[in-house]
């Protein structure tokens, strides 16, 4: 983390909300939750700690009728363990009623750095009725993606050009799944998933 700017690490919060749910037709296909949205998490946390050794998860459906009859969650909360006792947690929900939520905090010995939300304006209103209020997040996911996308195309390109590996490899695919099936497991059973990654 920055050359060691924050110390050893020690946690990790990863907050990922989507503006709304996804049609029940790709819901019914999706995966569920865990497999569809907290996957990009799960790849998230693994480059934080690699070596995850345990999975707990909870799941309700506070708001969508549709995702329960589906029988999928609409709102999750995970817990990862590292081998060097990290705690990442992750907080996903189906919808957010101002746009993409998306933040990330990583905790450490030393320190903390944080990533807060893409908005449209870095404008912020502030007065004797309100302070902070600016636009929705963005919620469009093209727009909220298009700097990611160009990036990543950017380095899986210069990967083929130099005859290196830039970006996720189908281990990192692979672990994010175990991941994501273990949480599903564990969200079901109401137990914690032990889980070796290797």
């Amino acid at each position: 983390m920055l050359a060691g700017d924050i110390g050893n690490l020690e946690q990790v919060i990863i907050i990922s909300r989507d503006p709304g749910p996804a049609p029940q037709s790709y819901i019914a296909v999706s995966g569920g939750i865990f497999r569809d949205m907290t996957i990009h998490d799960f790849d998230m946390a693994r480059y934080f700690v690699p070596n995850i050794i345990e999975v707990s998860a909870i799941g309700t459906n506070s708001f969508c009728d549709y995702i329960k009859e589906e029988n999928d969650f609409d709102n999750v909360t995970v817990t990862l363990r590292g081998s060097n006792e990290e705690i990442v947690t992750i907080v996903n929900s189906r919808h957010a009623s101002f746009g993409y939520d998306q933040r990330i905090e990583v905790f450490g010995s030393k320190g903390m750095i944080q990533t807060s939300n893409i908005t449209n304006s870095t404008v912020k209103l502030s007065n004797n009725v309100e302070t902070n209020s600016g636009e929705q997040f963005i919620v469009n996911f093209l727009d909220r993606y298009a700097i990611s996308y160009r990036q990543e195309l950017k380095l899986f390109l210069k990967g083929i050009s130099e005859g290196k590996q830039y970006n996720s490899t189908y281990d990192d695919g692979r672990a994010a799944l175990m991941l994501a099936d273990a949480a599903l497991e564990s969200a079901k059973s109401g137990k914690s998933v032990k889980i070796n990654l290797n």
